[in-house]
């Protein structure tokens, strides 16, 4: 039941509080809206004020539950409006939708399978490391088309950041899947475990007070709200590098869209896959309205606004 409007539309992430505990969780589909005067199921995309119906929730990180028909206290949640710390919406939780060990596969949760493990701090402190570094870490996550100009633009970047001294990381998409996710595709689930370890990578990049610089296409937004959720407030820059479809496809620098749209590539975002654009990204860089360099300069500009750099 909701109390605000799109408060369940997906794919967008809230504060989900149960029980005691706080985790990010994410409405990553609408089943079914319930229609209060016959009891039938209606299809729905969102549910309005007061409306019932069913949702598949993904979290940060697990959760350990009851079904609400065992067990009322740990069998029920809210949602909060990150906004106005309303509650957004109430639910009852029927049961997992997927066995954890798919969850874990998917991306949102930590898998299971690593048993007799613990967390090694290290002995120096993240604030040691930037004062160090001379700068705060942080994490810039360039989201785009293929042919939009991500590694273009980020390489220009970095190559400006290290000549300047700054202690930065660049982890590109083409590059991890030749070793860290050489064992993936490019189905939904395995974008997702793609952008999943990543995440975990450039935090730990960033942990020792490294600016890093991702270059992903990272087409769901689900997928970008989770690398975001597991790094602190304001650590994290969402960077929509932006170019009109017709021209990343005129580019088409790899040939790739040219092989897609013969039906060589399946799954590829903008010819057979979406691709969900940025909400509200802390910057935007059209690429296909302006020079590299100009776009190099706003983005160091953007850094030095922040404080991250001088």
């Amino acid at each position: 039941m909701l109390d605000g409007p799109g408060a369940a539309e997906p794919p967008h992430a809230l504060p989900a509080q149960h029980t005691t505990n706080t985790v990010r969780a994410f409405v990553s589909e609408v089943q079914y809206r319930i229609d209060v005067n016959t009891l039938h199921r209606e299809p729905a995309e969102t549910f309005a004020l007061n409306e019932i119906g069913r949702v598949a929730i993904r979290t940060a990180r697990p959760v350990f539950f009851d079904p609400y028909k065992a067990n009322r206290e740990t069998g029920s949640f809210i949602l909060i409006d990150p906004v106005t710390n309303r509650t957004a919406a109430a639910g009852m939780i029927r049961g997992v939708s997927r066995e954890v060990g798919d969850v874990a596969r998917s991306g949102q949760a930590v898998s299971h399978r690593s048993q007799n493990v613990q967390w090694e701090g290290g002995l120096i402190a993240q604030a040691d490391w930037e004062r160090r570094n001379g700068h705060k870490g942080a994490v810039l996550w360039c989201t785009g088309y293929s042919g939009a100009g991500k590694s273009t633009v980020a390489k220009a970047l970095v190559r400006e950041l290290f000549a300047a001294g700054v202690q930065v990381m660049l982890l590109d998409g083409d590059n991890v899947r030749h070793g860290l996710c050489g064992d993936l595709g490019f189905s939904d689930r395995d974008r997702t475990e793609n952008i999943r370890r990543v995440a975990e990578v450039a935090k730990l990049f960033f942990e020792q007070g490294n600016l890093v610089v991702c270059t992903f296409i990272s087409p769901f937004r689900a997928d970008r709200e989770f690398a975001r959720s597991i790094m602190p407030p304001g650590t994290f820059h969402e960077v929509f590098v932006k170019c009109d479809l017709e021209v990343c496809r005129r580019r088409d620098p790899k040939g790739l869209y040219r092989k897609a749209e013969a039906g060589e590539i399946a799954e590829f975002t903008g010819v057979s896959s979406p691709y969900e654009a940025p909400g509200a990204p802390e910057l935007v860089l059209e690429t296909d309205l302006h020079a590299v360099e100009d776009l190099v300069a706003r983005a160091r500009e953007y850094l030095q606004a922040k404080g991250l750099v001088d």
